[in-house]
């Protein structure tokens, strides 16, 4: 439980999805005498819009990320933002914090499928949604983006997250320049509902734009053959390591 309110709902929600009902782990804004994560909520905790690590390169890129698929207008937003969080100390500005207390899975489970690599996380705040997934990244304390977490927390949301997980694979082995999808790294466990972890997009991904022409044949080619990746029987039902995995943006 939260230690004082009042606070936005749907932060409310996030935390509970990500962090919430975990045996030894306590979600508190009131500093702690030890914390195994420090977030920074932007703006407020009565309005928030993101969670992002209270160190300054990691909370700072975890903002920037996929800024080339936003419009203008968020990125300059987002860059004022990145650039406040980025600047030491951010507490006139930013005022409001949440601490985990106890270990993290999720985070552990992230780092393990990394191969180890330490990392921060971080999230877009949205409204909750019975097929809402909350998107998490993974940044680097020197702030590198390495990961995205889908984290499914029902039977609706898991089956999505297997799905996808599923197609992305299919897209891989594709082997095609075509058609560009998050890699997979792995279909990891939280509490008992599946995450899928990938690589973000390449940083030259551009913003869709409506007015563009079709795709050329063979983009249509790759995308039939995704589909049909997708629907094959058989995708993997979990595992933390090779074959497989997926905050703001399309991504957080």
């Amino acid at each position: 439980m939260m230690a004082r309110a009042p606070q936005d709902p749907n932060l409310t929600w996030l935390l509970d999805v990500v962090w919430g009902g975990i045996d030894g782990l306590q979600i508190t804004d009131s500093p702690p005498e030890h914390a195994s994560a420090s977030f920074v909520v932007v703006p407020s905790r009565r309005r928030a819009r993101a969670l992002v690590p209270d160190a300054g390169r990691a909370g700072r890129a975890a903002l920037l990320a996929g800024g080339a698929t936003r419009g203008r207008r968020s990125k300059r937003e987002r860059a004022l933002t990145a650039w406040v969080v980025g600047t030491r100390p951010v507490s006139g500005v930013f005022r409001d914090r949440v601490w985990i207390v106890g270990d993290d899975p999720l985070r552990a489970s992230i780092e393990s499928a990394l191969g180890g690599q330490r990392v921060m996380l971080a999230a877009t705040v949205r409204p909750p949604g019975p097929f809402r997934k909350p998107v998490v990244q993974a940044v680097t304390p020197e702030g590198r983006v390495v990961a995205y977490a889908k984290v499914a927390w029902n039977a609706v949301t898991g089956a999505n997250v297997v799905a996808e997980h599923t197609a992305l694979t299919g897209v891989a082995a594709l082997e095609t320049d075509a058609v560009k999808a998050p890699r997979p790294i792995a279909l990891v466990e939280h509490k008992g509902f599946p995450v899928v972890l990938t690589h973000p997009m390449p940083a030259s991904l551009r913003r869709y734009d409506a007015s563009a022409p079709p795709p050329p044949p063979d983009v249509s080619r790759a995308r039939a053959g995704a589909r049909g990746a997708r629907a094959a029987p058989g995708g993997p039902s979990g595992g933390g390591g090779g074959g497989g995995g997926g905050a703001p943006g399309a991504h957080p």
